[in-house]
């Protein structure tokens, strides 16, 4: 599962779940903060991996909540050549 937040018009931010294939979940927000991203994770099933940009609020939201056995964190959120 992937994890992260668009910002978007307005200073509201609209955090998205999903996996390779599908949105599994979605959640507006004022911030990315940790509520914000236990409220995109409370309905979703666990999942074995959850990987995030290394948002704080994503971070932690994942450690507090039965979400991943392991996770991973980006390093960079973009790619560089």
């Amino acid at each position: 599962m992937f994890i992260d937040g668009i910002w978007l018009h307005h200073d509201w931010v609209l955090l998205i779940a999903r996996t390779t294939t599908d949105v599994i979940g979605w959640q507006w927000a004022a911030r990315e903060s940790t509520t914000a991203y236990q409220a995109l994770l409370a309905p979703i099933p666990p999942s074995q991996v959850a990987t995030t940009d290394g948002a704080p609020g994503a971070l932690k939201a994942i450690t507090t909540t039965d979400q991943a056995a392991a996770r991973i964190t980006a390093l960079n959120s973009y790619a560089t050549e």
